[in-house]
């Protein structure tokens, strides 16, 4: 007789119990962090089902206190750091489906005026593929609104050794524009897991590196977690 086939869902990574893989998230996350009696808490969002991580007494980045934060750097001099754990998932067939996880990092004098800076993420569903997975995201770099490329730019026309430049009298004002354009940042997926230095030259080489059960699945969460709290030491 042959063995039920493992069950799948389309673009999911498959969960036996999100309420289980919660609570395991939020004990190794409390260790990683030195943080006590972290909770799995699940919130409805525009994109269906998301399962949050929060501290006993919950810090919330939004009013509508559906997006709680846990406390990485206390504020000080004005500049506090937050990390918000999301793990989306959905039932199909009565089998749950991961299909997205995220690290955002938020800083600013408190969760409710701070900024998204960068985040860590995962996504396992087949359209995701074209990017690393995991990989980070930069989302703003420095205290102002504006992206780097901005930033860059703006430099560079206010240098005082580059000579200002004049539009052609052939260019319009919207060419003129497009063409100062930068790179925009946001849109670039670092890679974070690549096999690339494991591949002999020539062969397939994979920017991605998949998770292959649920307890590697909390244990790259928590690394993150606890990697990103490290670096936050030192900035």
């Amino acid at each position: 007789m042959k063995s039920a086939a493992t069950p799948t869902v389309p673009g999911g990574f498959v969960i036996a119990d999100i309420k289980t893989l919660g609570s395991s998230l939020a004990s190794s996350l409390g260790r990683q962090l030195n943080l006590q009696h972290l909770r799995a808490h699940d919130f409805p969002t525009s994109r269906g089902k998301s399962m949050r991580i929060a501290s006993p007494v919950p810090l919330y980045r939004d009013d509508s206190l559906q997006c709680p934060v846990l406390l990485l750097k206390q504020a000080e001099k004005s500049v506090g750091a937050y990390l918000e754990v999301a793990l989306d998932y959905e039932f199909t067939t009565g089998v749950c489906g991961l299909t997205h996880v995220s690290l955002k990092v938020h800083t600013g004098p408190s969760p409710r005026a701070s900024a998204l800076r960068f985040r860590a993420e995962w996504d396992p569903r087949v359209e995701a593929r074209l990017h690393a997975q995991p990989h980070w995201n930069i989302d703003q770099v420095g205290s102002g609104d504006s992206n780097l490329s901005t930033a860059v730019a703006n430099a560079v026309n206010t240098a005082p050794w580059v000579p200002e430049t004049k539009a052609a009298p052939w260019a319009t004002a919207k060419a003129t524009n497009t063409a100062l354009r930068g790179l925009d940042l946001r849109k670039i997926h670092f890679a974070m897991g690549s096999t690339w230095h494991l591949v002999p030259k020539g062969e397939d080489r994979r920017h991605s590196a998949p998770f292959e059960d649920e307890p590697a699945l909390v244990r790259w969460i928590s690394g993150c977690a606890g990697y990103i709290r490290a670096q936050l030491d030192h900035a």
